[in-house]
């Protein structure tokens, strides 16, 4: 078994075959050795390690994360705690929600 430790600042992701299991707050947690645990900084940009699609299908998942998605034709200006951070070009983004603010306009 394997311990993990959840600080204030940050939010887990379990997953067990690469298949979701739940979403870790604030504690210490143990695990076997068959189960991934994703540690991440609550406010920032998702890097899913599996198809974000997949973890999409999860309302717990969905609750803790804000999707944006842009077109192909569309430009995304992000804001964070209102200050310009960056232009988010075609794709599908994910960010924690949490310790910032974020805005994002679109613009065609």
């Amino acid at each position: 078994m394997k311990k993990v430790r959840v600080n204030i600042n940050q939010i887990g992701l379990v997953l067990k075959n690469d298949e979701f299991v739940e979403i870790l707050s604030t504690g210490v947690y143990w695990f076997f050795k068959n189960e991934q645990v994703y540690i991440y900084e609550k406010g920032s940009q998702f890097n899913s390690p599996v198809d974000l699609n997949q973890l999409m299908q999860n309302q717990e998942v969905m609750d803790a994360l804000e999707i944006v998605e842009v077109g192909d034709n569309e430009i995304v200006l992000q804001f964070e705690d209102k200050v310009f951070k960056c232009v988010l070009t075609a794709g599908k983004f994910a960010y924690w929600r949490g310790l910032r603010n974020y805005r994002f306009d679109k613009y065609d």
